[in-house]
């Protein structure tokens, strides 16, 4: 399916202040499982734990995890779909034992320019929380140690798993050239 217009999103990531938040443009082609790998890449997650969209209360998921899960298929179902459908905004989970729950909304459709690459990053703010953290609570626990001047014995644990999972993680700096050049190599 070729794209005809580019639809500009926002995806806040709930619960978390301040907002942890990425603007990404994509085709109108695009598949829930190709935004899946959107967000994954805008975000700053790995794609290590299951996900899946929820529409109106319909749920959707990769295809391997139809059976056990009760969710339709992501693949069948593509942005230009919930465009003609009045969609505005829906929800993705990522991570169902840390739950983080993304709002998505559609701001703005328009032709696709043919001097733009899609998928773009066009802002954000904030690094996402590190995988496997321990949910909100374990995300604010890790922003505390790293905040804190003189760290206890636990924060010094917590900063030192920190930076073997994610080093030189910060919780106040995005990078979006970095997600830029990700999305561009993905999606050749």
């Amino acid at each position: 399916m070729a794209a005809t217009n580019s639809v500009e999103l926002k995806i806040e990531l709930e619960f978390i202040e301040p907002l942890i938040w990425r603007r990404v443009a994509v085709p109108d082609s695009c598949s829930l499982g190709d935004l899946h790998s959107v967000i994954q890449t805008a975000m700053g997650w790995r794609d290590c734990h299951l996900h899946c969209f929820d529409i109106d209360g319909t749920k959707y998921t990769f295809p391997n995890q139809l059976p056990e899960m009760d969710m339709e298929d992501e693949g069948t179902v593509h942005l230009s779909d919930l465009i003609k459908s009045g969609i505005k905004r829906f929800l993705y989970e990522y991570d169902f034992g840390d739950d983080w729950r993304h709002w998505i909304t559609i701001e703005k459709v328009s032709p696709v320019d043919s001097n733009s690459t899609l998928p773009d990053c066009l802002d954000g703010a904030r690094a996402c929380p590190p995988e496997d953290c321990g949910s909100i609570p374990g995300y604010e626990d890790l922003v505390m140690a790293f905040n804190d001047e003189s760290p206890d014995e636990d924060q010094d644990a917590l900063l030192e798993w920190l930076e073997s999972m994610e080093p030189g993680w910060n919780p106040d700096v995005f990078d979006r050239g970095r997600v830029n050049k990700e999305l561009q190599e993905s999606w050749r």
